[in-house]
């Protein structure tokens, strides 16, 4: 990796009396992708080991003070120590870039101050350690939130949170016209200032800062600088991670983030609706419910019923009831012959006129009508009865006349 001939002049010690003097290009040859990002969720994490004695076989941290071509870093452990990263490919540069990341999100590191004998090992009063944050995004992303936490083990009287348009004190500062000095892939993005932005510091060396939307090609810059205490060593293993959230745009095209169906606004067939058809419906069909059919139900059909058919019934026909005078003649050819299976057979007698009104068994209602052989000598001594009573009317009249 080679870095531009005007910032490659840095040095270890230099970045300790001036600030950081040449660009963090945040990938070594062991650093780690940051991009954790699952569907339309992004999650990028990055972090960094600052150790003035930094080198290539420090146990834990091997392969961090060379770049991806395996040449030593130039500009010393700044340029170094970068454990993870989310780094986009950059097409100008060596090909090593294999894996390009939608964005920056990155943990610069740093002293100021100087330190004991300029050798970079013990504090002095005034040695302040920095974490500068960089994110930039080639998508847009929304809600995005940005942390920056501090080494826990790095012992300092206090922590402060710098927005980028303060990165050099009270002096104000081109944050945008700095990183675009850095080449590629920094000059790809803009960095407003995020002075206006409200961060959530605990004091602690944590600080959280609410981004809002970030539109593509935005980039944003935050620090954490701290007060060491003097007499701490500078060439231990302090390390510091950022962390970037927040939600890419369906829309915007991005591979693992697909854009969603379009929804059919038009109204749904029966089938398709939420309302069941008659026979998914709770409402049962007939053959389903629990209503008998007729011929399942409890009150029978006519056939079956114990109410008798007209022609079964105790009330008597015109020509068999008492309501007409009937013949002899008409009397005997009525009745059928003995055995016969007519259904007149079951035609009432006379005499028999069913139940009495009350529902009731008057002793004759109740009896079947005869029929057969045994219907034919009531009729026999019917039609005696009647002959003798003519016989008796033609008597008395004979009688009188004499």
């Amino acid at each position: 990796m080679k870095l531009p001939s005007k910032l490659a002049a840095g040095s270890a010690v230099a970045a300790l009396v001036f600030g950081l003097a040449s660009p963090a290009l945040a990938t070594n040859l062991k650093t780690k992708h940051g991009n954790e990002t699952v569907g339309c969720k992004v999650a990028w994490d990055a972090s960094a080991v600052m150790n003035t004695q930094l080198t290539n076989q420090t146990e834990g941290y091997s392969g961090l003070m060379v770049d991806r071509n395996g040449d030593p870093v130039k500009g010393g452990f700044v340029n170094g120590g970068y454990i993870k990263s989310v780094w986009p490919t950059n097409e100008e540069d060596e090909p090593y870039y294999t894996k390009g990341d939608p964005g920056i999100l990155e943990v610069t590191h740093f002293y100021n101050g100087g330190s004991e004998d300029n050798k970079g090992l013990v504090a002095v009063d005034g040695t302040q350690p920095n974490w500068r944050t960089v994110v930039a995004t080639d998508y847009a992303i929304k809600n995005a939130k940005v942390t920056l936490h501090a080494p826990a083990d790095m012992k300092v009287k206090a922590w402060s949170y710098l927005p980028s348009d303060r990165l050099n004190g009270d002096t104000p500062f081109d944050v945008n016209g700095y990183l675009h000095k850095w080449g590629k892939p920094y000059d790809s993005y803009t960095y407003p200032s995020t002075a206006e932005k409200v961060a959530s510091d605990d004091g602690n060396g944590n600080v959280t800062l609410d981004l809002g939307d970030l539109n593509a090609k935005d980039g944003r810059v935050l620090q954490l600088t701290g007060q060491m205490i003097p007499g701490e060593r500078m060439d231990q293993n302090y390390v510091a991670s950022a962390t970037l959230t927040g939600e890419y745009d369906p829309e915007a095209g991005i591979k693992d983030c697909p854009t969603p169906a379009p929804t059919d606004t038009s109204d749904p067939t029966p089938s398709e609706s939420g309302e069941p058809t008659p026979s998914e419906s709770g409402n049962p069909t007939p053959s389903e419910s629990g209503e008998p059919t007729p011929s399942e139900s409890g009150n029978p059909t006519p056939s079956e019923s114990g109410n008798p058919t007209p022609t079964e019934s105790g009330t008597a026909t015109p020509s068999a009831s008492g309501s007409a005078t009937a013949t002899p003649s008409e009397s005997t050819t009525s009745a059928p012959a003995p055995g016969s299976d007519d259904p007149s057979d079951d035609a009432p007698q006379p005499g028999d006129n069913g139940d009495n009104g009350d529902g009731g068994d008057d002793g004759n209602g109740g009896n079947l009508p005869r029929t057969g052989s045994d219907a034919v000598a009531p009729l026999l001594a019917a039609g005696g009865a009647l002959l003798l009573v003519g016989a008796g009317v033609l008597l008395v009249a004979r009688r009188r006349r004499s």
